[in-house]
């Protein structure tokens, strides 16, 4: 049985998480009470032409904190390969907000790539280009690829990658916490094209 603040989701025909008007959420004070429509005509235009592929995220918080990530920043929709549950305290409603798909098979991801111009992985490789040096090409509809700590993205997604993306470190720590590098590149995406966050 899942604990009490899993949550594993079941997309709705609109592959939205169906909502809970009495749900806590965490918005704007001028969202606070308004209907998911109005929060959705708000915010879609704010959009940047960027997925999320989370690829076997094992902790549930990683899971909603990425969720939530995505919502401040914009992204037009996040896929879960692999581990589907998040805690839904770390995503504060985010959830709600956001077109989801659930990837089962790693063929479908061949497929998926179609969709794309571009795929990006955030993993440290020999080819990885550091972040800060990195220009995202001019509206090109992107997927990036996010693997959990540790394992990181498992080859044959890097393989699938146009490019990857490390993000300069200067500490004694091997890695970021994957949520942690996933709000950084999903910043330095709408700082470098849109040249502000909100």
């Amino acid at each position: 049985m899942p604990k009490k603040n899993q949550f594993t989701f079941n997309p709705d025909s609109n592959q939205t998480i169906p909502f809970d008007p009495n749900a806590k959420r965490n918005v704007i004070d001028q969202l606070a009470w308004v209907k998911k429509e109005d929060v959705l005509s708000t915010i879609n235009p704010q959009k940047i032409p960027v997925s999320l592929l989370l690829v076997n995220i094992e902790r549930d918080n990683n899971i909603g904190n990425i969720i939530r990530s995505a919502n401040t920043f914009g992204v037009e929709e996040i896929l879960i390969y692999g581990r589907k549950k998040f805690d839904r305290r770390t995503s504060v409603g985010a959830e709600y907000f956001l077109p989801f798909r659930h990837i089962r098979f790693v063929e479908d991801l061949k497929s998926l790539k179609d969709e794309f111009d571009l795929m990006i992985g955030l993993e440290q490789t020999k080819d990885s280009i550091e972040l800060h040096s990195y220009q995202w090409p001019q509206t090109k509809k992107t997927l990036i690829a996010v693997g959990h700590e540790g394992q990181g993205l498992p080859k044959e997604i890097v393989q699938l990658c146009d490019s990857t993306l490390e993000i300069e470190q200067y500490g004694t720590t091997r890695s970021l916490n994957v949520s942690v590098a996933t709000g950084i590149v999903l910043y330095d995406y709408r700082i470098k094209q849109l040249g502000e966050v909100s």
